[in-house]
């Protein structure tokens, strides 16, 4: 098969075109909403999944503690944790999910991030796994994987980032989950998305979008 069958001129002409299209598209389009929340933090969903109300977010929070309790898991009830926002993808049941909270006492700092050496992600791995595998199962879930711990940036700032794979109580699909712990000044912005990977295609695009639009 000839190799000129594509003009690379017109190649990269195209995906310039495509590029520039598709960043029009989402910096003018109405479809996303930019929510601006306490203490100058402000993030960007699409505009037609459903924001939790107060209520709602209180019973997350309880259902969370009663899972860890149930557990054995020591629960942080020294921690000060402030739940900014809480927002689901429609239609129901939801195929995606954001969290955003914040936490004080801040657990560790930017430099003490920085200086993570590749050890110390493995114990992170390890504590974890062995906490959040109890959690899973006392919420009649089972947890299927959990990656090795990461930094990466989100706004210019490190991140921690856990991963790890769970079952669905409803389907047969399981979940990712994604959780960044971004220490910013005194505080700790905990950053969570997740999603149901039989639908991997539609979701990551939009909360790749979504962790990009993080500003604080």
């Amino acid at each position: 098969m000839s190799k000129n069958l594509i003009n690379p001129k017109l190649f990269v002409f195209i995906l310039v075109v495509l590029t520039a299209t598709a960043s029009f598209a989402i910096a003018g389009d109405t479809r996303y909403q930019r929510f601006s929340l306490k203490e100058g933090i402000s993030v960007e969903t699409p505009s037609h999944w459903l924001v939790h109300d107060d209520s709602e977010k209180k019973n997350f929070a309880a259902a969370s503690e009663g899972a860890a309790r149930t557990a054995g898991v020591d629960y942080e009830t020294n921690q000060n944790k402030s739940r900014l926002i809480a927002i689901s993808a429609l239609p129901t049941p939801s195929g995606a999910k954001i969290r955003i909270n914040l936490i004080r006492p801040l657990p560790f700092s930017s430099v003490e991030l920085r200086s993570t050496s590749a050890q110390d992600l493995r114990d992170v791995e390890t504590e974890f796994s062995a906490g959040m595998a109890k959690s899973m199962t006392s919420m009649g879930a089972k947890l299927l994987a959990v990656a090795t711990p990461k930094i990466e940036m989100i706004n210019g700032n490190p991140a921690l980032l856990l991963e790890y794979r769970r079952s669905d109580l409803l389907g047969p699909s399981p979940w990712t989950v994604k959780q960044y712990k971004i220490p910013a000044g005194d505080k700790l912005i905990e950053f969570t998305v997740s999603y149901r990977e039989s639908d991997a295609s539609i979701w990551k695009p939009i909360l790749e979008y979504v962790k990009q639009s993080l500003r604080f």
